[in-house]
């Protein structure tokens, strides 16, 4: 059985699923801190770390007066995972260019994405519609953003959303994402974050033998996927929500 993490036991049939290339394809200069303007709304998908591996958020941006997508991203690593990683090299390089934020020490603070999503908030420009979690390991940073939801005048029941790993909760995401890259013109873009590619190429996709719903999973133990497993969540939300906010 394929188990949490989307580790790489495998069972049913494994097939290629998005190429580097074609992501790269897609790659344009839009950023999350860039948005400014109400035909802005934003999904966050948020796939938390115990201190060993990537602490992933991803926004699913969509854009209500031109009915398309755009994806962003965010990733943190402790210092100490980063240095023990069989990818340590290419993470230093990004670290150098600010694509990926390192944190000090073993473990990665649980207020780390809650100060993202305010600093985001404060700025003006980012209308956040909803935010997906998996719910393991979850806890002390769901709880500090569900209080800041309150605090911010909202409900967090509504706009903080559990999204399970199973294969029937990625099965409809996962075909909706290839429908939107595949489209002509492809209905979502990608921002210059050099681990879109990258993470896409270290995924594949896992068919339930018995249902036939699919998900993602890595290729090897140390491949990362973690942002695009984010996206996905971002994606059930934002299906769940029909891009409206909740005061709407």
């Amino acid at each position: 059985v394929v188990s949490k993490l989307f580790n790489v036991y495998q069972t049913g049939s494994v097939s290629e699923w998005i190429k580097p290339e074609e992501v790269r394809m897609l790659q344009d200069d839009l950023h999350i801190d860039d948005l400014y303007g109400d035909e802005w709304k934003v999904c966050v998908g948020m796939d938390f770390s115990l201190g060993d591996d990537l602490y992933a958020v991803s926004y699913l941006i969509y854009n209500t007066d031109t009915d398309r997508f755009a994806a962003d991203m965010d990733a943190w690593m402790s210092r100490d995972a980063l240095m023990a990683s069989t990818n340590r090299d290419l993470f230093l390089l990004w670290e150098q260019h600010g694509w990926l934020h390192v944190v000090e020490g073993s473990t990665i603070p649980p207020e780390t994405v809650l100060t993202r999503i305010a600093e985001l908030t404060n700025k003006g420009g980012v209308e956040f519609v909803g935010f997906g979690y998996d719910p393991y390991a979850s806890k002390i940073p769901i709880n500090a953003l569900q209080a800041w939801v309150f605090e911010q005048g909202a409900d967090p029941k509504q706009l903080i959303i559990p999204c399970r790993q199973t294969y029937a909760s990625f099965n409809p995401v996962v075909e909706e994402m290839d429908y939107m890259l595949k489209a002509s013109p492809a209905w979502i873009t990608f921002s210059r974050n050099p681990m879109w590619p990258w993470e896409a190429g270290n995924m594949q996709l896992d068919e339930d033998s018995r249902m036939g719903n699919k998900k993602p999973i890595k290729r090897g133990a140390s491949a990362k996927i973690d942002n695009w497993v984010a996206l996905l969540m971002a994606l059930m939300v934002f299906d769940l929500k029909d891009g409206q906010t909740v005061q709407e």
